[in-house]
């Protein structure tokens, strides 16, 4: 039996049918039963058997060799809408880099590495960008993409938010970004809604970009090693609903949390002035990102 069923977490938790193709008489069967789906997970070596299913619209790659009738077969499917390259690219050069300008109404890429694609700039249609590392400094190769609203990165040798500014991002997670020191770029981004960074410890200056992003409805700050000074820069932020940190707060005023319909400092300190139990937890908080359809949204 060449089909398998397979849970996939990449904005949101789906099942995909798996294609392995041994044979003919594999391919034969998968075509047979997989007529009317609109997704699969397929390894890269068998792209070719794509062309039986023009109509798809959501893929998952898995790890194999590709060939060059392979990825002309990968860039016919015309109304792929949500692209997974679910291995590791390991070098820049590579000539089997996935061209994702290739795909005209793309909006959901999310990929193992930076590597593993290509004509990322060409891709006008993106709308949300989730990648598991990171290779390039900045982001300048984004900066184009006018429709992208939603960037997850984690992992990866970013140093700086250089490309962001200027976009319409509305929700953007870093995370474990060890080299990141530079995110000045979000005091442009005037869209941005939804922000969580977790475990990024070089930035710089990181209160006073933040006291700069006053249309924030959700913002999410972790590293336990992590300090502010104060809370402050939350007061400009009248439309934040949703706040978690577990920095130490080293004046202690906690209390101020509690307008907040949704709030935690996920440990209690001796010098706090309220315990993280006493702070509200709504069960149904709105983050203002729920016209963001969830299987294209990373929080």
């Amino acid at each position: 039996m060449p089909i398998t069923e397979k849970e996939y977490f990449l904005f949101e938790r789906e099942t995909y049918p798996v294609v392995t193709i041994y044979d003919e008489e594999d391919a034969e069967e998968a075509v047979r039963v997989l007529q009317e789906t609109d997704k699969m997970a397929i390894s890269l070596e068998s792209l070719s058997l794509l062309s039986e299913f023009p109509h798809l619209k959501r893929l998952v790659l898995l790890p194999g060799m590709t060939t060059e009738r392979g990825l002309q077969t990968l860039y016919t499917l015309r109304g792929l809408e949500l692209l997974d390259a679910d291995y590791v690219e390991t070098e820049k050069g590579a000539t089997d880099r996935i061209d994702v300008s290739r795909f005209p109404v793309l909006q959901a890429l999310s990929a193992r590495s930076s590597w593993n694609y290509c004509g990322i700039s060409g891709c006008n249609s993106l709308r949300t960008l989730k990648v598991r590392e990171w290779h390039e400094k900045d982001l300048l190769e984004l900066r184009t993409l006018q429709k992208l609203d939603c960037v997850s990165i984690s992992l990866g040798s970013l140093r700086s938010l250089t490309g962001l500014e200027g976009t319409r991002i509305r929700c953007l997670e870093l995370s474990y970004l060890r080299s990141l020191h530079d995110i000045s770029a979000l005091s442009d981004c005037k869209c941005l809604q939804a922000l969580r960074i977790e475990h990024c410890p070089k930035i710089v200056g990181l209160a006073d970009i933040l006291r700069q992003l006053d249309g924030l409805t959700m913002l999410a700050v972790t590293g336990s090693r992590g300090i502010f000074e104060n809370l402050d820069f939350i007061d400009g932020m009248k439309g934040l609903r949703f706040f978690v940190t577990d920095f130490n707060i080293l004046d202690g005023k906690v209390e101020r949390l509690k307008q907040l319909p949704y709030a935690s400092v996920l440990q209690d300190r001796r010098h706090y002035d309220v315990k993280d139990k006493d702070l509200s937890r709504g069960c149904n908080v709105l983050r203002g990102i729920e016209d963001i359809p969830k299987w294209r949204r990373i929080m």
